[in-house]
């Protein structure tokens, strides 16, 4: 562990902990790496996580949604205190979902993300029992919003310098309105999940939930670089699991997971041109941006597939291809 925090130095960490837990913890970690105030302490017989996250009012969102569906869900962690602005859950793994994904052979890791998606399921079904009316905000439910997601892929083809095809932005931002927000995890991507010693999945990380479909977090997970699939090999087990969860939301899972691919390979551009490109086993073990072009190029692969799937979308497969293509060009 490093000496100090931004604003907890070590002596006065170790104290907070001793005194809500009782005991002295062995050792300290810092498993979101120096610059998240998240820590693992390790007991002789357990490990916990404390989170001492500088924007309170974040915080104590996460605590609210811990406290209200941990007590029935056994796929987020459970609240064990908050006591001097530390916040105490239980410890879901050390493990995180994309590093043992990338342990396994390749037809090992279907299984275990169908898993880690059904872990999520029992996510939104627990949260969707809590009336949430007045207590989270909408997430992504403005009009401004909406088209601003929708014409993500434009900005793309700026960035590579691609010709984008002509697309219905009108259509595609009617898709994507909702009129019955419920509970969505958002941020769920695959480093949000870790991999319990009996093999269980738990999601960690609410601060930024809200409400709008629920469907965005099968986005987040399946449109994350650091996933190592490819869509149209197993497709049809993600649609399946998806449609037992949500009924009827398969055309609108395809549309909102091939935008936010759109998103997500912006925002691995913008860490190609800040810091070039960043070693595999460090994206896995920091939970960097996965700014590496095996995993890019798979990433826009898949986008391609999704695109393929819908008809406001399939404009958009070539650009998808072409960007693959630039990946693949700089190791090929």
């Amino acid at each position: 562990m490093s000496d100090e925090t931004p604003h907890i130095d070590v002596e006065s960490l170790v104290a907070r902990i001793s005194e809500v837990m009782g005991r002295v913890p062995l050792k300290i970690t810092r498993p979101g790496g120096p610059s998240r105030p998240v820590y693992r302490a390790y007991f002789d017989d357990t490990s916990v996580i404390v989170s001492a996250r500088e924007d309170d009012g974040l915080v104590q969102k996460e605590r609210m949604i811990l406290h209200r569906i941990g007590k029935t869900c056994p796929s987020v962690p459970r609240l064990l205190a908050y006591e001097h602005g530390l916040m105490f859950t239980s410890d879901g793994g050390v493990q995180r979902l994309p590093v043992h994904l990338h342990s396994l052979a390749k037809e090992e890791r279907l299984p275990i993300l169908l898993k880690a998606m059904a872990a999520l399921s029992q996510v939104q079904n627990a949260a969707n029992e809590v009336d949430w009316s007045g207590v989270l905000d909408g997430i992504g439910t403005n009009r401004d919003w909406i088209r601003h997601f929708v014409r993500g892929p434009q900005r793309m083809g700026k960035l590579l310098r691609l010709t984008t095809p002509d697309y219905d932005i009108d259509a595609l931002c009617q898709r994507l309105e909702i009129k019955e927000p419920k509970f969505v995890k958002w941020d769920a991507r695959a480093a949000n999940a870790a991999i319990g010693d009996t093999g269980e999945v738990t999601w960690f990380d609410y601060e930024h939930s809200g409400l709008r479909h629920g469907i965005e977090d099968y986005a987040w997970l399946i449109a994350d670089e650091t996933l190592p699939l490819r869509l149209p090999d197993c497709y049809d087990e993600i649609a399946d699991q998806i449609e037992a969860n949500m009924p009827g939301a398969l055309g609108l899972f395809d549309i909102f997971t091939c935008l936010q691919a759109s998103f997500r390979l912006r925002v691995i551009l913008s860490e190609v041109e800040k810091k070039s490109w960043t070693a595999r086993k460090d994206i896995l073990a920091q939970d960097w941006v996965g700014a590496d072009p095996h995993m890019a190029e798979n990433l826009a692969r898949n986008g391609a597939f999704l695109a393929g799937r819908h008809n406001l979308t399939l404009p958009l497969v070539d650009l998808f291809e072409h960007t693959a293509d630039r990946f693949r060009a700089t190791y090929a």
